[in-house]
């Protein structure tokens, strides 16, 4: 059955879906962002007004007064948030840049700018960009023990900023359960891909902000 009336042999090569399927899982990606980051710059455009008709939906000084004080909450600690960790990610960012250049990694301002980037996404940022120096290292550097250096080194520069820098820069208050965004990220991941992952933080920061004024009470310290 290979052979032909010429005692030839067929050969057919098929076509590749890398490219297809790359399109089509980075479409509705980048679909979900346009969409996303229109309607955030809408709803600061319109923040004030949106928020006085909201507030007035309820009924009572009491419980509007109360809803200001939630939204006021929501939105300081939101930008609070925000902003210590961009200052924190250009950190990393700079340090990463800095430790690719010493060990000879090719574009290290490269790998500076996308480790300050993915490492809004807790986890799973930093997870994909020790993968990609691991592969990136065995791919420049005939060594092992080279090629496994920019991985260990930015392993290392992440648990600097994971240990260290953001308990004290961030503070107890914005602290948040690891578990609870471990299973925070990986569902709003399931839902909507990786903006889900990066917005999965905000919103338990959110969430932990309307559930401390609804739920008002003392922390309790158990002994040991």
């Amino acid at each position: 059955e290979l052979l032909d009336a010429r005692g030839g042999m067929r050969v057919q090569i098929a076509g590749t879906d890398v490219v297809p399927g790359l399109i089509a899982a980075t479409v509705p990606t980048l679909a979900h962002g346009l969409l996303f980051f229109g309607t955030l710059a809408f709803f600061l455009a319109g923040r004030r007004r949106l928020r006085q008709r909201f507030v007035t939906l309820f009924a009572g000084r009491e419980m509007r007064l109360a809803v200001l004080r939630i939204l006021s909450d929501v939105e300081d600690n939101l930008a609070r948030y925000f902003a210590t960790v961009s200052a924190i990610n250009l950190g990393l960012g700079v340090a990463t840049g800095i430790g690719m250049a010493a060990v000879g990694l090719p574009n290290p301002a490269l790998w500076g700018v996308m480790a300050a980037v993915v490492n809004f996404v807790p986890f799973v940022g930093p997870a994909l960009v020790t993968i990609a120096l691991l592969l990136a290292g065995l791919v420049s550097f005939p060594e092992i023990g080279w090629a496994l250096l920019p991985a260990g080194i930015f392993v290392a520069i992440v648990l600097v900023e994971g240990q260290i820098v953001v308990p004290h820069v961030v503070g107890r208050r914005m602290t948040l359960n690891p578990l609870v965004v471990f299973v925070g990220i990986g569902f709003w991941a399931w839902v909507w891909g990786p903006l889900g992952a990066f917005l999965a933080v905000p919103l338990l920061i959110v969430a932990t902000a309307v559930i401390d004024h609804l739920f008002p009470g003392d922390d309790v310290s158990l002994p040991g």
